[in-house]
């Protein structure tokens, strides 16, 4: 709704005979959905000051489901307003709450406890007793410990043991490197030429972070040695995109 607010001091002429007893009346609305709600009072000076508010009244319909509408028509009323029909105002009934007292209090703050730093006391070695560091004393003449001699029967590492063949990490390699490769390569294309000779456990195609396309080279790791050194053989001349693929041992 709409609220206009209006504050008017009439003359003694402009009262009607409501107004001249003081009492507060609304009229009814208007075509436009206007009413008045006319209130008075009194100032201090005992001048009698007439307030006139008007409110538009708009009526707005809203759907509501007919459970709700029947479960509130069935609402059984207690109390007070029990013998009041539906649909009337309850005049003269009042709702109170509890009462609360409220005592606002300062906190209390707390005392500001010194530390009492303990006093230092003078240096004095453990030796000699002397006002200087322990590790500095010139008196004292440590005593020397004899260590074992030093025995073979400790941990040895296998390739240091006897009769251990020595390995050669490079032959433990089972990786290749496959370079010379189109921007349009894929991993399943690497995977189709390469699983022909053994079962692969990693292919990894380089790409850039910016573009995502792939850089050239691509890394093809094989279960075997075996099978890797079948496929540098094989795989020779093969390529892609008018382009031939350069085949060697990845660096361990």
């Amino acid at each position: 709704f709409f609220l206009f607010y209006f504050c008017i001091m009439p003359g003694e002429n402009d009262y009607s005979e409501n107004d001249k007893n003081l009492i507060p009346y609304e009229t009814e609305p208007d075509a436009k959905g206007l009413k008045n709600i006319v209130t008075f009072r009194v100032d201090d000076d005992g001048t009698k000051i007439k307030e006139t508010k008007v409110i538009k009244v708009v009526k707005e319909e809203s759907k509501v489901p007919k459970g709700v509408v029947e479960r509130k028509n069935n609402w059984k009323k207690f109390g007070d307003v029990a013998k009041v029909p539906l649909g009337t105002l309850e005049d003269g009934i009042s709702y109170f709450g509890d009462v609360v007292y409220f005592e606002p209090f300062e906190a209390k703050k707390e005392e500001e406890k010194v530390e009492e730093k303990p006093e230092i006391n003078t240096i004095t070695c453990r030796h000699c007793k002397g006002p200087h560091w322990s590790h500095k004393c010139n008196k004292y003449i440590p005593e020397r410990e004899e260590k074992p001699a030093a025995t073979k029967t400790g941990y040895v590492p296998p390739h240091q043991r006897r009769g251990a063949r020595a390995s050669d990490p490079e032959k433990e390699v089972t990786t290749l490197r496959v370079s010379n490769l189109s921007e349009e390569v894929t991993e399943n294309d690497l995977r189709s030429v390469f699983s022909v000779y053994g079962y692969i456990t990693r292919i990894y195609l380089a790409r850039d972070r910016h573009t995502d396309l792939p850089k050239g080279f691509a890394y093809v790791t094989f279960e075997l040695r075996e099978d890797a050194e079948k496929a540098l053989q094989k795989v020779v001349g093969i390529g892609l995109d008018h382009l031939i693929w350069s085949i060697d041992w990845a660096r361990s």
